[in-house]
């Protein structure tokens, strides 16, 4: 990657962004579409000034154009007689005019205009100025306060709010080195006829453990982070475009159904991981709920700058997590020109839009909308399953002023799913003896399925960063939540026999009920304040405060009905049942409002130009439990060589009981507590511009757990709500990654176990996510004529889970011991991917092929346990077998 670029003066034109011209008919559908007025995106100049200074002319461009203007004094002091006047003028022709007659030539560099001498004036002996700006080289970006270096006379400035430094010499070749906290400094080589650089700073972690702040896997990264870029994305999630499916790729990561969007890292639950866009915790981001073993996430990929994840020891900033946080952070629209994309896939169909409104506002756009119904019905035609979602994002960002930012985010998503109404049908035939005397009989069973579905989640988040000084930054953001669902499920069943006696009957007919609604809504407000004393001294300290409602209800109802003359021949009996059990009988009401606070510190230092720490506490209070939680942190990077370092974290984890966890709904000290995990983590990387290698070995020691069953579904179930479990998890990670022009390849390996007991008990047992082995390897070739072929590998050796054993005398399959657990098959899938890019008027159309699970393996992901008229019977629940789809994809 280009490290820097230099600007030079001989032969150079005007830099200006070429204007976008879509065609007439995809301009007239998105005009349709989005009701926009394009008409800001010309930007016309009115100037009228009479007798006045050149400063003063250029004052009033620079405010109309919103543009920086970067110039000696010494050079238009003297035209202080200016008269203009321009009407509805492009600014290009503004400039040309302004000029005109003058020996001065401009430059247009992004949002900066450079005025210079149209000819080379300066000698060796004389003091030249040199204007540059610094901008990060992921988001085109500047970046605020960088420090410039002269490596000639060791003097030290920093750069204005918009990435722009200024600097006079005599001495050249002059040597600068640019370096600001979170990317990797850069030297630059000036010479005398370099009047203007531009200098690119490529991100990297520097900030040990926490979410950072860079796009791409090569560099230096700091343990136990991965980023995924919007492109690599892209290639790791397949066919369903989840982004959760690109994290569940990387090292620690570990899932055995390819359908879920739902992960586990290292060892823990998926309920103890923190899922955040743009900052803000949305606690269920997901598609088709209604299947637990089936979802994708709502986050659209095509509005993606990059994922940041962790998997453990992030810093102090991130609470309410016991095992990793991912923040998917939503790039900024440009203000250049309206693009987009529409993408067609076999899941959904999405567009996305950036639109200018200005050169200080601009909006994202995106929308996505399903239509699984026609391949559901060919896939399995007599299941009578529908399956709709759609969601709507939208990103607004407006620069007040270089120190002032502004940017709203709102994400609506909701699903309709029903299953039925669906009949199933069994018949099954059998003898026995009646009074001593054989009979054959004939069992028929039908049952009558109906499940309706609809919910959805809405999330508003504004956001705004103020530069108060170049050392002092304060972020605030206030957001909603709210997540509302219904879900009625009725099934009912009859049993008939027919005998070889036609004066015997049976007849048994049962009703199931299972009526689910629940809306939870948060207001949280959060303030935070960065204090840049130096550029390896970095004080950020945060506060925040939640507001939540939950209200959740729950009615079950069943009944069973026995009609026969078997039991008492020739008399009938009839019995009636309503169990008493709650499992399948009650009403369950969970109706709270909670108050959650606290805050954090952090204080990054660099002791030595190898040995950088990272010490933070968080506090957090929830009044529900009357709990007040101190979690420190403290995270070490000491490097060995430029590209070698070692690294160490520890820290103690809280994360608050969700609605399903907590016992009262009132506030109480006897209520379920919060549980908690430490984690001691050491590891080593080496990197270097396209390689990196990193190993990292891990333990985590739970206490105060909730235990946890899992569902025939796979889905988590609580029926304890108290913290009586504890347990530990260990492994380590192996990460190796090449990324070059022609190739990209990653392979992570994952060696854990994952142990649980109750408290007071001495013998472990294995906890539902522990899998020993779990392998991930993606190899992506880059061919000619705009052509991708890629493979994606997903290995794991099998979680644990509880055998069930059927006890005959009463009837019922049951639970085994939890010590005696086993484990599911082994899971692998082996997908390919195919791109090619085309060009469809002067715009990329790219076609691709994916083939999921290309061997058909079929997949275990669950057992379940019946009884019909042969007896009692185990199925293994296994996933689909080999899926090829195929997408389209136009940028315009």
């Amino acid at each position: 990657m280009e490290k820097f670029r230099i600007i030079r003066k001989e032969n150079q034109k005007c830099n200006q962004v070429p204007n976008f011209k879509p065609n007439k008919w995809l301009f007239v559908i998105l005009v349709c579409f989005l009701g926009l007025n394009l008409s800001a995106q010309t930007l016309l100049i009115n100037l009228s000034v009479k007798k006045g200074s050149l400063h003063e002319i250029l004052k009033e461009i620079k405010k109309q154009s919103g543009k920086n203007i970067v110039y000696n004094n010494n050079l238009i002091d003297k035209y202080n007689d200016e008269t203009v006047d321009l009407k509805d003028a492009k600014l290009e022709d503004v400039l040309k005019k302004v000029l005109e007659g003058k020996e001065l030539n401009y430059k247009i560099v992004d949002d900066v205009i450079i005025i210079e001498p149209k000819a080379e004036k300066s000698r060796i002996e004389k003091s030249i100025t040199i204007n540059g700006i610094v901008k990060a080289a992921d988001t085109g970006e500047p970046v605020p306060f960088a420090y410039v270096k002269d490596m000639n006379s060791a003097k030290v400035q920093a750069c204005s709010e918009a990435g722009l430094f200024r600097l006079t010499s005599m001495l050249f070749p002059l040597k600068l080195q640019i370096s600001s906290i979170g990317y990797s400094p850069t030297q630059v080589i000036i010479n005398q006829s370099d009047t203007l650089i531009i200098v690119t700073l490529k991100p990297v972690s520097i900030k040990l453990n926490e979410i950072n702040v860079y796009t791409s896997r090569s560099g230096i990264q700091a343990s136990n982070v991965e980023t995924i870029k919007s492109t690599e994305s892209y290639n790791l999630a397949g066919t369903s475009k989840d982004i959760f499916r690109s994290v569940q790729t990387l090292a620690g990561v570990s899932t055995n159904n390819a359908a879920s969007a739902r992960y586990n890292v290292r060892g823990g639950s998926y309920d103890e991981n923190l899922m955040l866009v743009n900052g803000i915790e949305m606690t269920e981001p997901y598609h088709i709920k209604i299947f637990p073993q089936m979802s994708i996430g709502i986050f659209n990929i095509d509005l993606v700058q990059r994922i940041d994840f962790s998997a453990g020891g992030f810093s102090a900033e991130y609470g309410d997590a016991l095992s990793s946080v991912m923040n998917v952070e939503y790039k900024k629209a440009n203000n250049d020109s309206l693009t987009g994309r529409i993408n067609l896939g076999m899941v959904d169909l999405g567009l996305v839009t950036e639109i200018p409104l200005s050169k200080k506002t601009s909006i994202l756009f995106g929308a996505r909308h399903s239509y699984l119904d026609p391949i559901i019905r060919m896939t399995i035609p007599n299941q009578m399953i529908s399956l709709r979602y759609y969601d709507i994002q939208v990103k607004f960002d407006y620069n007040i002023n270089p120190r002032n930012k502004l940017s709203v985010l709102a994400i609506y998503s909701e699903d309709i799913d029903k299953i039925g109404p669906r009949i199933d049908e069994g018949v099954y035939k059998g003898s026995g003896y009646l009074n001593n005397a054989p009979i054959t009989y004939t069992q028929i069973q039908k049952g009558h399925v109906l499940v309706d579905a609809n919910y959805y989640d809405l999330m508003f988040a504004l956001k705004s960063q103020h530069i108060l000084s170049r050392r002092f930054i304060i972020n605030s953001d206030f957001s909603y939540y709210h997540e509302n669902e219904n879900t009625p499920q009725t099934r009912y069943d009859t049993t008939v026999y027919n005998y070889s006696i036609p004066s015997l009957f049976n007849r048994m007919y049962s009703s199931y009920s299972d009526v689910r609604n629940y809306i939870i809504t948060n207001f949280e407000y959060k303030l935070s304040a960065k204090i840049m004393f130096n550029q390896s001294n970095i004080l950020k300290i945060g506060m925040y405060v939640r507001h939540s409602e939950f209200d959740y209800k729950r009615v079950l109802t069943s009944t069973w009905n026995y009609y026969n003359n078997t039991q008492q021949y020739p008399d009938t009996t009839e019995l009636f049942l309503q169990p008493d059990d709650a499992e399948y009988n009650s009403t369950q009401l969970f109706k709270a409002n909670a108050i959650k606070f606290g805050g954090f510190a952090t204080h990054m230092f660099q002791i030595t130009s190898k040995f950088l720490v990272n010490i933070g506490v968080r506090t957090d209070y929830f009044d529900l439990n009357k709990e007040l939680d101190i979690s420190p942190r403290a995270n070490l990077s000491y490097s060995l060589k430029p590209n070698l370092k070692i690294t160490a974290a520890w820290g103690i984890f809280y994360k608050s009981p969700l609605m399903k966890q907590t016992m009262y709904s009132y506030s109480t000290s006897e209520n379920t507590k919060s549980q908690k995990a430490t984690h001691y983590l050491v590891g080593i990387e080496k990197s270097s511009d396209n390689k990196s290698l990193k190993v990292e070995a891990y333990y985590k020691r739970y206490d105060d757990l909730i235990p946890m069953e899992r569902a025939l579904t796979s889905e988590i179930i609580y029926k304890v709500k108290t913290n009586t479990a504890e347990g530990n998890a260990k492994g380590i990670d192996f990460i190796y990654s090449v990324s070059n022009k022609k190739l990209e390849f990653s392979f992570n390996y994952s060696l854990s176990s994952a142990k649980e007991r109750l408290k007071g008990t001495s013998d472990y047992y294995s906890r539902y996510t522990d899998q020993r082995h779990t392998v991930s390897s993606l190899l992506l070739f880059k061919m000619l004529r705009k052509k991708e072929f890629g493979i994606k590998i997903t290995y794991g050796s099998g979680y644990a889970y509880q055998a069930k054993y059927y006890d005959r005398t009463i009837g019922q399959w049951v639970n085994g011991d939890k010590i005696r657990t086993a484990n599911l098959p082994y899971y692998l899938s082996v997908d390919l991917r195919f791109n090619k890019e085309f060009n469809v008027y002067s715009h990329p159309l790219q076609l691709y092929i994916d083939v999921m699970n290309l061997f058909g393996r079929k997949n275990v992901i669950g057992h379940s346990y019946h009884i019909n008229g042969y007896g009692p019977y185990e199925i293994d629940e296994s996933m689909f077998g080999i899926i090829p789809t195929f997408g389209i994809m136009y940028s315009f």
